[in-house]
């Protein structure tokens, strides 16, 4: 502030008894005009004078580029070189907000802008790369991947496809009225129309068959290439894949041969500039539809304030890719907001192109692509975000702990409020983050999801006024340290009077409280401005946004030393105990002081007590690790420290883990607790085996009392289901083994629990990959090992999607076994999917395949006949597995194949 300006700007400051008022307001805008002109004059730039007239004859444009965090020199600049490319007209009067996003979100790009005057830009949708090559050119000498496409084109494919019937509607071109667009308007009541159509066979059709990969190396070797492949399918959906490497290594083959011949995109499309992704979105928000086609639109106003849009800005996507996008909302209605959902051979991105490899127009990483491909978490929320994007609709993928979802600005018409929203969440809006810069700060960086909220929030109550608060945070860091760290706290107070939802001025006032009785004075200053907000619609009070600010609070009164005066640590005490979400450390700090060390260590002792003989589950007893950790700190004798830990050890003695039930399963888990006394002992926890000693001797005993003869048999199926899911969670093999043996022993033999000795014996088996499965959970794969007879592993979807045959199961049997045969058993004593022939595999590595047997059963349905199904046996020579293939090959009617359950019988049985 060494200018005159700022000596105003101060001057006014001091005046107003260092608060922000009118007075101040227009110091501060004086003396960072005064700033952006000097650098502009610096940089050699300039800019018109009736440019900046138009900024400071709008509160709200002048507030934005004057009042940015960033920067007010580059988001002039980024807002200048928009109003060149795209006209004032647009600029200036009818998409406002939009460039003000564009500017903000792209103000780093600021120093680099071109601000020489120029025509305004024409928009421009590329075309499509790809030029295919002609493969079979006479004039040339033909190479190898010219031979790996003839391959693929020698060997079609006849598939269906199906056309919805259309009719033609007349719509308003907006880039050129004079010439009328005819969209496609689905008729859903007629029948789709049904061509048989051929198509070159694709490369993961090649890898997915043996014989064709032998048929195909056989013919490159005869035109002289050293091409060979040989993997297993790549279409499985889970990982570790057992010939990872050797897939990987077919399908670059083939990958190199697309790109080659112009089959597939190199790389995705470039990101257009702001000025064209502008141009691009105000093309679509000016669309007219006709009323008869029904279709909503805009779906979120373009000419919202600017911060909701910036996700809009943040997030350009590649024209042709969103045009294309556009053109199936615009032709169709189609929005797509999920896609195909893989296994979790979607963590390795190279495998899971590889499952579904052909010629694309798009590249990899484009919403096309991914919709092609399918995947998990990740591509189900970049294929929502994507499609939103393309329309202009705010979104944004966000994290969660072990999960990707995406977060949507949405507008409610009828209040005019605004507000972000989660999509694909599993967990709430505390601990997910929008992949996204918060630009209401210096240095932008991602935020939790609550800033971004904030934002929404901060608009409802007074857009103005919120984005005068950023001006003062602003203001705040150009302040000498010795007046920021004086009256800081009243500069910020003052502003957040005006409006409360500005986090970063939040977030520095927190930072500037020096003691803990000022940390609780701003927070108590806080409450009623946040209660007066419930006055206004769509302004939230008791919610996440003050659970952070509080949370924050508890974070800085943990690194300030405790008042002095008792009576103030008491009441801040007081207010620690009285919070939902608790602050350990700073409740056993201020504990300590006021009650001295052993009560506060007797206090969570009796909370360790109390935690053992309650309902354990992750959530409480990482409070309790927590409370353990913070009491810990609190003991400065190391001796005495450790002897505490070794202590609190001895009382989860045999405690240390525990069983949990959530989503419908049963989970063993070690109690955080115990991790965290054992650390504050100085020792390691027992092996696993011996932790989980106790609990499955309790299980035993409790299936033991469930099985006796006069048995609660909904008690027994509830107790099953947790020892089947339980099983595989016994990591030590030699203890799963002899805990179910024990198990089978207390079972017994008797006709009214053998279902549960199937669901004992094979609780850690697993299904590796299924050639194919009823999209509904009554029929996946993994119901053919489930030990339950009533349920079914299907391979069709619906009397239109039989699937054919042969279809396949790999089961991976948890350990090597001994084999002497294999079991089948249908579902009912109906010919539909009987399975009367069927091959066994079986292997120790999942790769290398050996034919146990084929068997073909005559007669099957009439030996399947009432009083009960008959389980079909395969025997064979007795044979070491870990792995077996089961192949129906071929049913006693249909076109799809029915599987109640599959077993082994091991040899020594």
């Amino acid at each position: 502030m060494t200018t005159s300006e700022g000596r105003t700007l101060y001057a006014a400051w001091v005046e107003a008894d260092y608060g922000f008022t009118p007075q101040v307001r227009a110091a501060y805008l004086a003396m960072t005009k005064a700033q952006v002109q000097a650098e502009l004059i610096a940089a050699g730039q300039t800019v018109p004078e009736d440019f900046l007239k138009w900024i400071d004859s709008d509160p709200i444009v002048e507030a934005t580029v004057y009042g940015s965090p960033q920067g007010p020199v580059n988001v002039l600049r980024v807002l200048r070189s928009l109003d060149l490319d795209l006209g004032a007209e647009v600029v200036r009067k009818q998409y406002t907000q939009l460039a003000l996003a564009m500017a903000v979100a792209n103000a780093a790009e600021g120093p680099s802008v071109d601000l020489s005057p120029r025509q305004p830009i024409d928009l421009t949708i590329p075309p499509n790369p790809l030029k295919p090559v002609d493969t079979r050119d006479p004039n040339r000498q033909l190479d190898v991947n010219d031979y790996i496409i003839n391959f693929l084109a020698d060997h079609p494919v006849e598939y269906e496809d199906k056309q919805q019937p259309a009719r033609m509607v007349e719509v308003q071109n907006p880039t050129d009225p004079s010439q009328p667009l005819m969209i496609e308007a689905t008729a859903p009541e007629a029948e789709p129309i049904v061509e048989k159509r051929t198509r070159p066979m694709a490369a993961w059709e090649v890898m997915d068959s043996k014989e064709i990969q032998a048929e195909f190396n056989a013919y490159m070797k005869e035109h002289g290439f050293d091409v060979h492949i040989e993997c297993e399918t790549p279409r499985r959906s889970y990982i570790p894949h057992p010939d990872r490497e050797a897939i990987l290594a077919a399908a670059q083959v083939f990958r190199d041969a697309y790109i080659a011949k112009g089959l597939l995109p190199a790389a995705r499309d470039a990101k257009p500039t702001p000025a064209e992704y502008f141009a691009y979105l105000i093309r679509n928000d000016q669309f007219q539809f006709p009323a008869e086609l029904d279709r909503h639109w805009p779906l979120f106003p373009l000419n919202a304030p600017w911060p909701v849009l910036t996700y809009l800005a943040q997030s350009p996507l590649p024209l042709r890719e969103g045009d294309d996008l556009w053109a199936r909302y615009r032709d169709g209605g189609v929005i797509h907001t999920y896609g195909h959902y893989v296994g979790n051979i979607a963590q390795n991105g190279h495998l899971l192109a590889a499952r579904s490899l052909a010629p694309f127009d798009f590249g990899y990483g484009s919403e096309q692509m991914m919709l092609k491909d399918g995947g998990v978490c990740g591509v189900m929320a970049g294929i929502s975000t994507t499609n939103k994007l393309a329309l202009g609709v705010p979104a944004i993928t966000a994290g969660q702990p072990g999960h990707c979802a995406l977060v949507v600005f949405r507008h409610d018409e009828k209040t005019g409020n605004y507000g972000l929203f989660g999509e694909q969440f599993i967990t709430g809006a505390a601990t997910t983050t929008p992949h996204a810069l918060w630009l209401f700060e210096a240095k932008p960086v991602r935020k939790p999801m609550v800033y971004h909220s904030a934002v929404a929030w901060m608009i409802n109550y007074d857009f103005a006024a919120g984005l005068d608060t950023s001006m003062v945070y602003r203001m705040l860091q150009q302040l000498p340290e010795a007046d920021r760290a004086a009256h800081g706290l009243t500069l910020i107070q003052s502003a957040l009077a005006r409006n409360p939802y500005n986090l970063a001025l939040v977030d520095a006032a927190q930072t500037l409280a020096p003691t803990a009785d000022q940390q609780i004075a701003f927070w108590q200053a806080l409450q009623p401005l946040l209660a007066d907000a419930a006055k206004k619609s769509g302004c939230p009070t008791d919610s996440l946004y003050s659970q952070t600010v509080t949370a924050h609070l508890m974070a800085r009164l943990v690194t300030l030393p405790v008042p002095e005066n008792r009576t103030t640590a008491q009441e801040i005490y007081d207010w620690l105990k009285s919070q939902k979400q608790p602050n350990y450390p700073a409740q056993t700090r201020y504990q300590t002081t006021l009650q001295g060390l052993t009560a506060m260590l007797t206090n969570v002792e009796s909370d360790l007590q109390a935690h053992l003989s309650g309902q354990r589950n992750p959530t409480n007893g990482r409070a309790m690790a927590d409370k353990l950790a913070a009491a810990a700190a609190q003991i400065t004798d190391k001796t005495f420290r450790k002897a505490w830990g070794q202590k609190m050890l001895g009382k989860l003695a045999r405690h240390e883990i525990f069983i949990w039930h959530h989503r419908y399963r049963d989970h063993v888990v070690l109690d955080p607790a115990a991790t965290a006394a054992a650390k504050i002992a100085g020792q390691r926890l027992a092996p696993r085996s011996e932790l989980i000693e106790p609990r499955l001797d309790e299980i035993a005993k409790e299936w033991q009392n469930a099985t006796r003869l006069k048995r609660d048999p909904k008690h027994c199926d509830r107790l099953a289901g947790k020892i089947r899911m339980l099983i595989p969670q016994v990591r030590d093999m030699d203890q799963r083994n002899a805990w179910r043996r024990k198990l089978l022993i207390i079972t017994g033999h008797r006709p009214d629990v053998q279902n549960y000795r199937a669901m004992i014996e094979t609780a850690d088996w697993r299904v590796v990959s299924a050639s194919r499965q009823n999209k509904r959970a009554r029929g996946h794969a993994a119901n053919a090992i489930d030990g339950n007879p009533n349920t079914l592993w299907l391979t069709d979807n619906g009397p239109e999607d039989a699937g054919g045959l042969p279809q396949e199961i790999v089961i991976d049997l948890g350990q090597d076994k001994t084999l002497r045969a294999f079991t089948y058993l249908p579902s009912v004593n109906v010919a539909a999917g009987m399975v009367d022939q069927w091959a066994v595999y079986t292997s120790t590595d999942a790769r290398q395949w050996t034919l146990a047997t084929e068997k073909t059963f005559n007669n099957l349905l009439a030996r399947s006949a009432s009083p009960g199904r008959a389980e079909q046996v395969a025997t064979f020579a007795p044979v070491v597995a870990r792995y077996v293939k089961f192949v129906a090959q071929h049913v006693v009617e249909g076109d799809s194949a029915v599987v109640a359950e599959l077993g082994i019988i091991e040899a020594s049985s």
